[in-house]
C-alpha cells in the first residue's frame, strides 16, 4: 500500500464500480434498480452535487489553513517530513475527485431522467462518489494527524526542536 496509496485506491474504487455493475446488469437487477430510482433521480443527484461540493470547499479550506500554518515551529516536523509532499498530492487528488463528482452529478441531473434513463451515468456517479469518499477518509486521516503534530503537548515535543 505504501507509497501507491492513492493509484492502489483509484484503481480499488475503478475494480469495486464495475464489480457492482457486473452483478446489476449480469444478474438481473436493472429493472429493480430503474423502479428504485423512479421519481427521486434528480432528488438524488442533487444531492450528491451538493454534498460533493460542500465536501469540496471543506478540503480547499483545510489544505489553506494548513498552507497558510505551514511555516510554523508547530509543523516544522512535518515539512521536515518525507511525506510532505505526498501530503499536497492527496489533497490535490482529493480536489480533483470532489470537483468531477460534482459536474457528473449536475451533468447527472439533465442526463439521467425517468423518460431517458441512462445507467451508465448512475454507475459513474457511484463511481465517482466511492472513489470520493476514499479521497476524503485519506484527508481526513492527514488532517487528523496533523492537528495531532499541532496540539503535542511541548514535553512530548522530538528531541533537538524548542517545543515552543
Amino acid at each position: 500500500w505504501g507509497r501507491h496509496f492513492l493509484a492502489l485506491e483509484f484503481w480499488f474504487s475503478v475494480v469495486a464500480a464495475l464489480g457492482v455493475l457486473l452483478i446489476v446488469e449480469h444478474q438481473g437487477y436493472q429493472g429493480a434498480l430503474l423502479a428504485m430510482l423512479r421519481g427521486c433521480r434528480s432528488t438524488l443527484y442533487s444531492t450528491v452535487a451538493s454534498i460533493a461540493g460542500s465536501l469540496l470547499g471543506f478540503v480547499i479550506t483545510a489544505a489553506s489553513v494548513i498552507l497558510a500554518f505551514a511555516n510554523t515551529e508547530h509543523l516544522a516536523v512535518l515539512r521536515q517530513s518525507a511525506h510532505y509532499p505526498t501530503i499536497w498530492r492527496t489533497f490535490i487528488s482529493t480536489i480533483r475527485a470532489l470537483a468531477v463528482l460534482t459536474g457528473v452529478a449536475v451533468a447527472a441531473i439533465v442526463l439521467d431522467r425517468d423518460e431517458t434513463p441512462r445507467q451508465w451515468v448512475l454507475y459513474l456517479v457511484a463511481w465517482g462518489c466511492l472513489y470520493g469518499l476514499l479521497r476524503m477518509l485519506r484527508c481526513v486521516w492527514i488532517f487528523e494527524a496533523i492537528i495531532q503534530i499541532v496540539t503535542r503537548d511541548v514535553r512530548t515535543a522530538p528531541p533537538g526542536g524548542s517545543g515552543k
